[in-house]
């Protein structure tokens, strides 16, 4: 080989081994271009962005503070409802208690009332029986006859042995015996008399029929009216 040839090899050696270099060379700039601090500012970008990004993390957003006034709402209406349903419950029972109280009251009425009635009920036939045994006793000796004819306008003492309030009729039945030992039977708007008491009637034959419960004679009037009191049965 001629000594240019072994020159020229020796170049080309030589700029192979420099290229990798440069390569190596241009990465490391480039590093060190990343790493300087910015126009302007003392501290390097990637801290100021690092720093930002904290900042945003600690700082709460608006959207999360109306979430927050949201579920403090939701729970505000929870809480109110419950009560409602709560007073509403006890209004409930306060009312069943005041119902279940005055039905009590109004059953002890009931069972009071009934029970009063029964024993009125009792009382009044009771009385009624004794009555009719009295009138029984006093009528079995009167007269078997009639007085009068029907049609005939009579004038008579007599003294009440009952009277009754009718109300299917709403009148007063009198029972009576005449001065002459006769049993007689009229109807009138008014209470005429009660048992023991003495007036001289005037009245009207109606009928003369047989007393069902005393099975005497009788003689029924109409048109009654009282013309004297006699005090004293003569």
């Amino acid at each position: 080989m001629t000594k240019v040839e072994v020159d020229r090899i020796s170049r080309i050696e030589n700029i192979k081994k420099e290229k990798p270099n440069k390569k190596s060379q241009s990465k490391e700039e480039e590093v060190q271009k990343e790493s300087l601090p910015a126009k302007g500012n003392d501290e390097p970008v990637r801290v100021e962005i690092s720093l930002k990004s904290k900042d945003l993390e600690q700082q709460p957003t608006q959207e999360s503070e109306d979430l927050k006034l949201q579920l403090a709402k939701k729970e505000q209406t929870k809480t109110e409802e419950n009560l409602k349903v709560v007073e509403r419950r006890r209004k409930d029972l306060a009312t069943r208690f005041d119902n279940e109280q005055s039905n009590e009251a109004a059953n002890i009425k009931k069972k009071q009332y009934l029970q009063e009635v029964a024993t009125n009920t009792e009382n009044n036939i009771a009385e009624k029986e004794n009555q009719e045994k009295k009138i029984k006793e006093i009528v079995k000796d009167t007269k078997q006859e009639y007085l009068g004819k029907e049609g005939d306008r009579l004038t008579l003492n007599i003294r009440y042995i009952n009277t009754r309030f009718i109300p299917t009729l709403n009148c007063y039945a009198h029972d009576a015996i005449t001065d002459t030992n006769h049993l007689i039977n009229f109807l009138n708007k008014a209470e005429l008399g009660k048992a023991g008491i003495s007036h001289t009637i005037q009245g009207r034959v109606k009928k003369q029929a047989v007393n069902y419960q005393t099975k005497t004679a009788e003689t029924q009037l109409n048109y009654v009216k009282v013309l004297d009191k006699i005090l004293v049965w003569q």
